[in-house]
């Protein structure tokens, strides 16, 4: 008899322990929404671009950006988010969202760019990205990269 009330204990026991193990302060009904964002290059005119990044869906902690990178010096295929995620986080400076920024100098006419932001988690991991390329407005060719008003013959001092 006293075996067999043992035996009811540990099974009321084990049954109180399965009860609390399987509660969690998180609601498991809710559904985890996923971070998703958004970049905009706008306004691309006489060597100017207007840069907007925002949050779509989720939560994040922060962000990094390149405003501007040439394509052609980019030595992967930026469509995958991965490389493209590593690639900012080494080469990115730190914002916060919504972001916007306007480029007023740097740009040559003619090129195209690449402009990149990812965000990351409460934990500091990247979670979300986007990117657009885009070409500088001008022409092409009318960048000089020596900055030379021409031979030191030719001007007359």
């Amino acid at each position: 008899m006293i075996m067999k009330k043992i035996q009811i204990n540990k099974a009321f026991i084990f049954a109180l322990m399965l009860a609390f193990a399987s509660c969690t302060d998180k609601d498991e009904s809710t559904p985890r929404i996923i971070p998703t964002m958004a970049l905009t290059v706008s306004d691309i005119v006489e060597n100017t671009a207007q840069i907007t990044s925002e949050q779509k869906t989720g939560t994040t902690y922060g962000a990094k950006v390149i405003d501007f990178y040439p394509v052609s010096d980019i030595g992967f295929d930026y469509n995958i988010e991965v490389k493209l995620v590593k690639f900012v986080e080494e080469n990115g400076v730190p914002v916060s969202l919504p972001y916007s920024s306007k480029i007023e100098t740097g740009l040559k006419p003619g090129v195209n760019y690449i402009s990149a932001i990812i965000a990351y988690n409460e934990e500091g991991r990247a979670v979300c990205s986007a990117f657009q390329t885009w070409k500088a407005a001008g022409t092409e060719g009318a960048w000089s990269d020596d900055a030379s008003a021409g031979d030191l013959e030719e001007n007359e001092w």
